[in-house]
């Protein structure tokens, strides 16, 4: 059960105000916070939680706080600099691929995107409309994992001895994937193409652990660590690999 958000404030050590949005949810038990560059910081809280109380919570994560807000300025920075901008060219490390972009403007109404030989899509119609480009970009991308990201987690599954039923592609902004072990379904984010093959295979080895051990109790820690050696250190770098995704792919996805 999850009420309407409410907003609220504390006052860091070094006299800085910071607004956050408190959601209630009554699956949690304990306060979680989330900063990114779209919502701010966001409190989910348990439900009934008094307004008292959660200021003290969060209170207590004023460091926390501090640093995320330096993480969220430089992310902030880096989307100002390139949301403008219709991509020549990029790469998608996770496939070994180098794709060119050639925009032709013509008379029909929106953007489309066609694949040609050479590694070359090309986009044509209404391209002087970034917000358009980037849309149908986003879209070639979405097409993109779905086969790629498909056959490789075929791959993964046989080779560790676990099965899936149903693979999601989404353009998410907070979740590089997730997994419902009651459906069989996992779901990957299309952004997972512009990191390198070993992060991608992390994520997919941390999605189909879940459908053995669905929370991340101490033994799905140790089924991550069997079948992807080194998977600590691996979950420390894939939480700053944000900086790896271009801003026209339109995700920011947090560990």
């Amino acid at each position: 059960m999850t009420t309407m958000p409410k907003t609220a404030h504390i006052v860091l050590p070094d006299g800085r105000r910071v607004d956050f949005t408190v959601v209630f949810s009554g699956r949690r038990k304990t306060i979680g916070l989330k900063m990114t560059p779209r919502d701010g910081l966001v409190v989910t809280a348990p439900y009934g939680l008094d307004d008292g109380r959660i200021r003290e919570l969060v209170g207590r994560k004023t460091a926390w706080i501090a640093r995320k807000m330096r993480e969220v300025e430089v992310m902030r920075d880096h989307i100002e600099e390139t949301a403008r901008l219709r991509p020549g060219e990029f790469g998608l490390p996770a496939l070994g691929e180098w794709w060119r972009v050639d925009y032709v403007a013509t008379e029909m109404n929106g953007v489309c995107a066609r694949t040609e030989a050479n590694g070359r899509i090309l986009v044509f119609g209404t391209v002087t409309d970034i917000a358009l480009c980037q849309a149908v970009l986003r879209r070639w991308l979405n097409d993109r994992a779905r086969a790629a990201l498909g056959a490789a987690l075929e791959r993964v599954a046989a080779e560790i001895g676990i099965g899936f039923a149903k693979l999601v592609i989404r353009n998410q902004r907070t979740r590089w994937g997730s997994c419902s072990s009651q459906t069989g379904t996992i779901s990957l984010n299309s952004a997972l193409l512009f990191l390198p093959p070993t992060l991608v295979r992390y994520v997919m080895v941390h999605e189909l652990c879940h459908m053995i051990e669905p929370n991340h109790s101490p033994r799905f820690w140790r089924l991550v660590e069997q079948y992807m050696p080194g998977s600590k250190d691996i979950r420390k770098t894939i939480r700053h690999a944000w900086t790896q995704i271009p801003v026209w792919a339109g995700s920011w996805p947090h560990d």
